[in-house]
């Protein structure tokens, strides 16, 4: 099939200056380069648009070019009122282009909102090594994924292989493999603003922390990470009204609370009744009955028998039920929250994730890419019909019970610094704002 042609051929001709030492592909006729890039997705061809000038103009003057832009900037199968929140199921082909431009910006990551970059919310970057490790996992036949901790957390990250090895030596001695205090994470409380300008518009700010911790039992790996935020006592009503909202608004904390490949409705980590799943039950509350109100709810879909205190869970008086924890229902993912009431130390608000991640040195175990890699899931009806076929992990297995609060842990926020949170969000409200402009009205 002939393509054209003189157009393009004068494109890559005025560029050629630019060619001195640029990839040899722009040396071949422009119409051989383009029979070669039909070949190609839409995300790569237009990746490959960005690499110069050259490519650039050869791009443009393509007769595909208007269709493989398009493919990018728009969604799959979006609803009416998905256009009007700015959210709804992302493009297979703007997934993967946004996906590949991550490789080479560290510092950015993708906003399932908004369907854009943005910075990481602690002007943290993701390591290099996790990022090669990201490529090479998309090399390989059968990809594994990475596990993750969100946005919050970039610098934190775990392969396929990494467990694979926790496993070996676990089953075979201390001579193989890694330890199993290579998955233990335990951080120091630090202040961040709790998700990006579009998830986020009260630009609520908080103290967050990260535990994790491993056990291999019977050959399976089983996998325990801890998401702990600080905050002020009048932000937890804010909060919950996100979270408690999420289905209407697009936005499920993932930027807080990632527990898996899949997006985890935190919401279900409630006993919230079908009218409060859908308005926001606490706007009219005082902060105090807000409070109490979100300790009961988190306390009671759990079926704890009175409040957790702040060495978290008595498992001795808890009977676990088939569904006492929430879950994914894509993958072996279970997860519930507690919250503890400090007073003028703020509110603490402590999610515990435990995951079954299989045997991983058995091929036929695919439990870890279910859980982060999205190619490979299982889709079930909801979480308690995934639990049906993957029960709920026993709790007594981890060394650290559900629910333990990190109030005195030594890098612990004093309540002089948990107050100055305001100024911080003053401070980045301010800068925002003039960042997008003197016509700037708000997300809303």
């Amino acid at each position: 099939m002939a393509i054209s042609t003189e157009a393009a051929r004068q494109a890559v001709q005025q560029a050629h200056p630019v060619l001195d030492g640029a990839s040899g592909v722009l040396r071949l006729p422009p119409e051989l380069v383009l029979e070669i890039l039909e070949f190609l997705d839409p995300a790569y061809v237009v990746l490959f648009s960005l690499t110069c000038k050259a490519a650039f103009n050869l791009f443009r003057r393509a007769p595909f070019s208007k269709s493989h832009l398009w493919s990018i900037s728009t969604e799959a199968n979006t609803p009416p009122w998905g256009l009007i929140l700015r959210h709804g199921p992302m493009g297979p082909s703007r997934g993967e282009f946004l996906e590949l431009l991550t490789y080479d910006h560290p510092h950015l990551f993708i906003c399932q909102r908004c369907l854009k970059l943005h910075k990481y919310p602690t002007s943290e970057c993701r390591l290099a090594q996790h990022t090669a490790a990201w490529i090479r996992d998309r090399r390989n036949f059968r990809p594994k994924g990475l596990m993750t901790f969100g946005p919050l957390w970039p610098q934190y990250a775990f392969t396929f292989d990494e467990a694979r090895a926790v496993v070996e030596r676990a089953c075979n001695g201390p001579q193989y493999g890694l330890p199993l205090s290579h998955f233990s994470i335990s951080t120091n409380w630090k202040l961040a603003r709790l998700g990006t300008a579009c998830s986020n518009p009260e630009f609520l700010h908080g103290y967050v922390k990260l535990d994790t911790e491993a056990v291999v039992v019977g050959g399976c790996l089983f996998f325990h990470r801890i998401h702990r935020i600080l905050l002020l006592p009048e932000k937890v009503m804010p909060l919950v009204n996100r979270i408690t909202t999420a289905s209407i608004l697009g936005n499920k904390m993932g930027e807080v609370f990632t527990y898996c490949h899949h997006k985890a409705n935190v919401r279900d980590a409630f006993d919230l009744s079908p009218v409060s799943r859908f308005w926001h039950p606490f706007t009219r509350n005082s902060v105090s009955s807000v409070i109490s109100s979100v300790i009961t709810n988190a306390q009671r879909r759990v079926g704890l028998p009175e409040p957790a205190g702040l060495d978290g869970w008595d498992l001795d008086a808890f009977s676990t039920r088939v569904y006492s924890f929430s879950g994914c229902c894509k993958c072996t993912t279970d997860y519930a929250i507690t919250v503890h009431n400090h007073g003028r130390a703020g509110v603490e608000i402590v999610s515990d994730a435990i995951q079954d991640l299989g045997h991983c040195a058995n091929p036929n175990d695919c439990k870890w890419e279910q859980c982060w890699y999205s190619a490979l899931e299982v889709r079930y009806h909801d979480f308690m019909d995934r639990q049906r076929h993957y029960p709920m992990i026993g709790l007594e297995m981890f060394p650290t019970r559900p629910g333990v609060s990190a109030i005195k842990h030594p890098s612990a926020p004093t309540i002089s610094d948990l107050w100055d949170t305001h100024e911080h969000e003053r401070h980045v409200r301010t800068d925002y704002v003039k960042s997008m402009g003197p016509g700037y009205k708000g997300e809303w």
